[in-house]
């Protein structure tokens, strides 16, 4: 049987409509290659990854006596229900990073982000300062193009929304072509589309960690924080050490910050257990024994919460 004119116009609309839709893979494509930096993964790759038996009290701290100050931080209830910014403080090798890392891959922070998404679609992206590292890794540019990249990626239908310039360069003349390079300029204002327009149907959690290795005016960067938790939509845990400016900004509720250096002595310990435990570190006798567990008291006791202090000693 020959095909009739009602076939052929099928045949016809499914071929224009997968000629779109190439077409706009391929744009969604060439936009995400122009977010991407070549040293967009090195800095999470190089934090040290968390022992596996710390950090458990951020989600249990409900749990432990009134006594122990870990029993006031509600980091785990924010992940649940909280809104805003939650601020990690700390003092330099304390192990803010290594806790924000940990936080991000922890599968308890997704479950507790869920119940705070109450059936929304849950996007999250992340970014660490590294003032060592380069421009991108502790610029504001460095900042936007990573959480843009990282959440568009997961995202992709929101390309047109947060970047209809280049969405539409094919049709608008003096657009933005979809590959050029991204000013600073163009990144905060489809930053701040987020926050302006989120979609109902979405929420976004960011994990910023090191504001202090920002290299630039720190006040900007608070200003860009701020404004982003105004959608409801939107919130942000972020670190830093314990600076004024970020102390003002962050620091003004006792529900929603932490100073980590007072809540990880058992961690530290936990840590220099298991490390000095291996069979050629074991004592043999009973006054070795406790010659051992002394040792371990001095680390704990001499460590005043710098993780990074308590690494290099053991």
């Amino acid at each position: 049987m020959l095909p009739t004119k009602g076939d052929l116009e099928d045949v016809s609309y499914a071929i224009k409509s997968s000629i779109s839709a190439i077409s706009e893979v391929s744009k969604e494509v060439e936009i995400l290659r122009s977010l991407s930096f070549r040293s967009m993964e090195d800095r999470r790759a190089k934090i040290a990854e968390a022992h596996s038996t710390t950090f458990g009290w951020v989600f249990k701290s409900h749990m432990l006596p009134s006594n122990d100050v870990r029993s006031r931080i509600g980091l785990g209830r924010w992940l649940g229900s909280g809104e805003g910014i939650f601020w990690v403080s700390g003092k330099a090798g304390s192990g803010k990073s290594t806790l924000m890392k940990w936080l991000y891959n922890e599968p308890r922070t997704s479950e507790e982000l869920q119940n705070w998404a109450k059936g929304a679609e849950l996007v999250t992206a992340s970014f660490y300062f590294w003032n060592s590292g380069t421009d991108m890794q502790k610029s504001q540019q460095g900042l936007l193009q990573s959480l843009l990249y990282e959440l568009l990626s997961k995202c992709a239908q929101l390309i047109p929304v947060l970047c209809p310039n280049r969405w539409d360069s094919s049709i608008k003349p003096n657009s933005v072509r979809l590959s050029s390079p991204w000013s600073c300029a163009e990144l905060t204002e489809a930053f701040s589309r987020l926050s302006n327009a989120a979609p109902s149907n979405k929420k976004f959690c960011f994990f910023i960690d090191g504001l202090d290795e920002y290299d630039g005016d720190h006040f900007d960067l608070i200003e860009i924080m701020l404004k982003a938790v105004k959608s409801s939509h939107i919130k942000i845990c972020l670190s830093s050490r314990p600076w004024n400016c970020f102390e003002d900004a962050f620091g003004q509720s006792l529900q929603r910050k932490l100073y980590l250096q007072d809540l990880t002595r058992e961690d530290i310990e936990t840590y220099a257990q298991a490390k000095l435990a291996m069979p050629r570190y074991s004592p043999s006798t009973g006054k070795e024994k406790i010659l051992y567990q002394q040792l371990i008291v001095d680390i704990v006791d001499r460590t005043q919460g710098v993780f990074l202090w308590v690494y290099l000693v053991v």
